[in-house]
């Protein structure tokens, strides 16, 4: 009988997930802090009169915009081994800022400047933030198959690596692991690992090349190695920071 993965440590690879870690709670809390809370200090008057403007009903809609699809976006865009969070954020708040300031420009949609200024201030602070503590409190969790150069990744420290056995079970590994990095050019890597990967990457959790991972997380990769990056990935969907 064998068992599902190969650790050192007592709980078996689980991923300790924390509450800042789901994407629904940092929609939520940035856009309170984002789109509502300067809404309601510069437009106090206006609600309590209960005189709502169109120009503010524009500006809170397009400051929600901004940030949901900014948080969404940031959530994709860091998902990949290694991928460097925080240089993402500034370019990811422009490009969306700039798109919904076009179509308030386009369909000359009256708006606040000034509280659109205010909410793009807190925008960056917040995802800035946000990044920061995410970075902090998540602890990279990777299976590897132990068959041809995935050996070869456990010298990378940053990162927990746990072996896995052929009767692991893909289905609980979207609880347990980030990702799943095997060598996919090794001869030696059998149908059944090949099934088993599959069956992984369609339960949601990443499988990865081998040298994919390895160029992301180091930044190296030896030059007659490059041609089996175009194996890439079977399925993008988990963050690693």
């Amino acid at each position: 009988m064998c068992s599902r993965v190969s650790d050192n440590r007592s709980d078996g690879g689980v991923m300790q997930r924390y509450l800042w870690q789901y994407l629904s709670l940092r929609l939520i809390t940035g856009w309170l802090i984002v789109a509502i809370l300067p809404a309601i200090i510069l437009f106090w008057n206006y609600i309590l009169s209960d005189n709502i403007q169109i120009t503010q009903i524009n500006s809170v809609i397009a400051s929600s915009s901004v940030i949901v699809f900014s948080l969404i976006t940031l959530e994709r865009l860091t998902q990949f081994p290694g991928q460097k969070s925080m240089v993402t954020v500034l370019p990811t708040l422009l490009g969306i800022g700039i798109i919904v300031g076009l179509v308030l420009f386009i369909f000359r949609l009256p708006y606040s400047v000034y509280y659109l200024i205010a909410s793009a201030v807190l925008g960056m602070l917040f995802c800035f933030t946000s990044q920061v503590y995410l970075r902090a409190v998540t602890q990279v969790v990777i299976g590897y198959v132990p068959i041809g150069r995935s050996q070869s990744l456990l010298d990378i420290t940053h990162v927990r690596w746990v072996e896995l056995t052929p009767c692991f079970k893909p289905t609980h590994l979207s609880l347990s692991f980030h990702a799943v990095v095997a060598d996919l050019a090794d001869q030696s890597l059998s149908a059944e690992w090949e099934q088993l990967l599959a069956e992984t990457a369609l339960q949601g959790t990443p499988v990865y090349n081998v040298l994919q991972v390895r160029e992301s997380l180091t930044g190296r990769l030896p030059i007659k190695h490059l041609y089996e990056n175009n194996l890439g990935s079977l399925l993008h969907r988990r963050v690693i920071y």
